[in-house]
């Protein structure tokens, strides 16, 4: 039976069926199959979003075909094994990834925010309240998002952890005032990425035209708003990279 639960040519109809099999102990792993089958009816994942075992509710928390309203159900699911599936689904609503960065209940959860943090719906207002997360891990990951607001990149800039600060220097969205404040930075990789972002202003290039590292100096000379002046004075650079 499990193998028919995960054959891609099953009919939904005959997975509605095996989801009903309860007759032996192991028959959650053919409820299983039937939660993460392609072919699954919503009204099968619906009744199988209660079912008693969590591999069940795992499995239709990441099936991409389970409707939104499911999975905002399933975010209020006890276990977080159950919420990372909610979390990693693609088709997961901007309300329900809101939601699912509230979960502080065990040392675990943090997976469950991580999700968010990577997810391409989550809305830059919840990108905004993960850049307080007290797992550095996740602040990363806003710093790298799509959608993180310049207001929240600024905030990210002072960060403690550079390899945050690292990606709020690469960042698209950052504000050349942003860009300008971490040309201060104290590890050179953050000045470098500064030195190669495409917003950073000609002024805060030359600036970094005097960093004393010669990678810095580097980006400045292949940095297309890099001023004539700036880059005249860099014809001089002791360093033959650059």
């Amino acid at each position: 039976r499990w193998r028919v639960a995960i054959h891609k040519n099953t009919h939904q109809d005959t997975l509605h069926k095996l989801s009903d099999h309860t007759d032996s102990l192991n028959t959650w792993r053919v409820r299983e199959a039937v939660a993460g089958n392609k072919n699954t009816h919503q009204d099968t994942l619906h009744k199988l979003s209660d079912d008693p075992h969590l591999s069940v509710r795992r499995g239709v928390a990441k099936n991409n075909n389970t409707h939104q309203d499911i999975l905002h159900k399933l975010a209020s699911d006890p276990l977080d094994f159950v919420r990372r599936g909610v979390a990693s689904n693609n088709n997961t609503h901007k309300d329900t990834l809101h939601k699912l960065s509230d979960h502080t209940d065990s040392l675990n959860t943090w997976q469950v925010r991580r999700g968010v943090a990577k997810h391409k719906n989550t809305h830059q207002d919840t990108l905004h309240k993960l850049s307080d997360d007290p797992h550095w891990e996740i602040r990363k990951l806003v710093a790298s998002h799509n959608n993180t607001h310049q207001d929240t990149l600024h905030k990210l800039s002072d960060d403690p952890d550079r390899d945050v600060r690292w990606r709020v220097a690469i960042h698209k969205n950052t504000h050349q005032d942003t860009l300008h404040k971490l040309s201060d930075d104290p590890h050179w990789p953050v000045r470098e990425l500064v030195a190669l972002n495409n917003n950073t202003h000609k002024d805060t290039l030359h600036k970094l035209s005097d960093d004393p590292h010669w990678a810095v100096r580097k980006e400045v000379a292949l940095n297309n708003n890099t001023h004539k002046d700036t880059l005249h004075k860099l014809s001089d650079d002791p360093n033959l990279s650059v």
